[in-house]
């Protein structure tokens, strides 16, 4: 429909840039604290730094450490994170898969709230 109208008043057609993403999984995503875990999310990071980084980023945000470690193995589940176990370090790290990061630059980008 729009290109129809921009072609019929001689206006350049637009290119948008959206990444291809699964619709129900970004609105599942929707919620203020996996919302704020996607956000925090930008390298490989335990879950306790998660949190902290998370409620630096949304300071009115009540999360507790359980909370971001029952996300987090949502996000495992549903594809959105992946472990990574760095080198003498006891505990397992979480990193953004490509659907994560394709995901989190949805929500950061938006320019309304969407989440």
């Amino acid at each position: 429909m729009q290109q129809t109208l921009r072609t019929e008043q001689h206006l350049p057609i637009l290119e948008h840039d959206f990444p291809r993403v699964d619709w129900d999984l970004l609105g599942w995503v929707c919620y203020s604290h996996r919302s704020a875990i996607l956000k925090a999310l930008n390298a490989p990071l335990q879950p306790a730094t998660i949190k902290r980084r998370a409620r630096s980023i949304l300071p009115s945000l009540r999360m507790s450490a359980n909370n971001t470690r029952d996300n987090i193995r949502l996000f495992l589940k549903k594809g959105i994170v992946t472990r990574v176990y760095m080198h003498k370090r006891a505990h397992a790290r979480y990193e953004l898969t490509d659907e994560g990061a394709k995901l989190r630059q949805l929500v950061l980008g938006a320019e309304a709230p969407l989440c």
